[in-house]
């Protein structure tokens, strides 16, 4: 599966450039492809990063939907009970950078929590995050890594845009007062940088993990089925193997009514091949009036088999998460 030459824009003169990048666009400008007062409800954008340690885990967000804001932080020991710190509302301050270049920087700021990465570049990064129990200064470096970037065509009209990639995370976690140094030979991270005009309704099931092996080093994968037109075209399934990105074929997955329980993540062609064990859940419906937001992101490990487009085979044995979204924006 090719990828697409990447543009100097995401709109140019009014049109926006669709494709999956083989790099990061000179201008993530998708922001100005509506215009209006009420253009900025409709946008929505986030990021969101998996961190992985060897004895603690944290997933964190901060998102800007227009007409709510919201930011959290789950801590998710190897041994022992998580925890969440979360906070939502209209007017918290919350703002997340469009372009990642030029030393940008994305916050989210209420009482219980804030949240601080600075971007010095698309590829690497710098997390500061306080709140009564966690206290995170970490590195973010994936500047040897090669980033999935994609513009997906969603609905009838509308668009979505997102940078995906593992990093090299390094740094100090400070838990209940205690401090541990990372170092970058044990520490790793995913990001989900994301913006989109979306479908007034809309649904998305993700998954993502990353580990280390001998053979490549850092390794992840990302696995999306959403709404785009043309999926088997456009979509954002890839495979990370130290520094070389795969792009992979349509995911699907099988989920049953209990979602802890297995999960079954296949491609038609059977080079992907995984089973989700659920070890934990967070959940969120939110509603406002005829808006609504309602997910699902147990976490657990992975186990299964990726096969790369020129036939490799990676035994998947990895800690990671999954997402099954459904809004009405």
């Amino acid at each position: 599966m090719k990828t697409d030459p990447t543009p100097h824009a995401l709109v140019i003169q009014n049109a926006v450039q669709l494709g999956v990048f083989e790099g990061v666009p000179g201008a993530v400008n998708l922001r100005q492809l509506r215009g209006g007062p009420t253009a900025f409800l409709r946008f929505k954008t986030w990021q969101h990063l998996l961190i992985n340690t060897p004895d603690h885990r944290f997933t964190l967000a901060m998102i800007d939907l227009g007409y709510i804001k919201t930011g959290w932080l789950r801590h998710i020991p190897v041994h022992g009970d998580s925890f969440e710190t979360t906070a939502l509302g209209p007017l918290l301050p919350c703002q997340v950078a469009d372009d990642l270049r030029d030393s940008a920087t994305s916050s989210f700021r209420a009482t219980s929590l804030q949240i601080e990465i600075s971007h010095k570049n698309p590829t690497r990064h710098f997390l500061r995050v306080n709140s009564e129990r966690v206290q995170l200064a970490l590195e973010l470096n994936g500047d040897s890594i090669s980033p999935l970037a994609v513009c997906l065509p969603l609905g009838k009209k509308d668009v979505m845009y997102s940078q995906k990639m593992p990093l090299v995370a390094s740094g100090q976690i400070t838990i209940d007062g205690i401090s541990n140094e990372i170092s970058p030979e044990l520490g790793h991270a995913l990001i989900d940088v994301h913006q989109a005009y979306y479908p007034h309704k809309t649904n998305w099931r993700w998954a993502t993990a990353s580990w280390r092996d001998a053979k490549h080093g850092l390794c992840a994968f990302n696995l999306t089925h959403n709404q785009a037109r043309e999926p088997r075209r456009y979509n954002e399934c890839a495979l990370w193997l130290g520094d070389r990105l795969y792009r992979l074929p349509l995911a699907e997955f099988n989920i049953g009514e209990d979602p802890l329980a297995t999960w079954h993540i296949v491609s038609e062609d059977r080079s992907i091949e995984l089973r989700f064990e659920p070890e934990g859940m967070r959940s969120d419906d939110t509603r406002i009036g005829p808006l609504k937001s309602w997910y699902l992101q147990p976490w657990g490990r992975f186990h299964g088999c990726i096969k790369t487009p020129c036939g490799q085979s990676i035994t998947i044995d990895a800690f990671g998460l999954c997402e099954d979204h459904r809004a009405r924006w």
